[in-house]
């Protein structure tokens, strides 16, 4: 793998995946620092449970992770020192917690989740707005159609690499 990625690392004491984002590197170009590419990892020697606990926990994770390819950040800091700023909530914060971001989703003794909270919303909902081209009327369809077009744009770039047109 590149080591051109920046690698988003979760709570280091889960271990169970990794998301690594790769960006334009051309500074001065209006694409510099946008993501077109993205890698999950999955720790296959994770104890992810059986039956239906199994599917929910590994739900959980992929949809964490692929908050961070849509642009989310984790909802708390471990401790102050590991904060962006005084206001930005540390990981004892109940509503944090409650968060799809939070740093640990399989943090024993947490709820699982598998939606996004209101402020997860909000942030997509501002990424991606309904109106980008998608003209759809709610949100989250202008968030699933930026998502269905970017990846259909990326399999065709790559297909026309593969081919040496591009």
């Amino acid at each position: 793998m590149s080591e051109r990625g920046r690698s988003t690392p979760c709570d280091p004491r889960a271990g169970h995946a990794r998301t690594r984002l790769y960006t334009v590197d051309a500074p001065g170009d209006p694409r510099d620092g946008i993501v077109d590419e993205a890698d999950i990892e999955l720790d296959a020697s994770f104890a992810w449970g059986t039956g239906a606990d199994r599917a929910a926990r590994l739900e959980a994770v992929l949809v964490h992770e692929l908050g961070h390819v849509l642009g989310l950040d984790h909802s708390c800091a471990a401790d102050a020192t590991a904060a962006r700023d005084p206001d930005y909530p540390l990981c004892t914060n109940p509503r944090a917690m409650a968060s799809l971001m939070y740093p640990n989703a399989l943090e024993p003794g947490r709820a699982l989740v598998l939606d996004p909270d209101s402020d997860a919303r909000d942030t997509l909902t501002a990424i991606y707005p309904a109106a980008s081209g998608c003209g759809a009327k709610d949100a989250w369809l202008g968030v699933a159609c930026v998502i269905a077009s970017s990846v259909a744009a990326l399999a065709w770039t790559r297909r026309r690499r593969a081919e040496g047109k591009g």
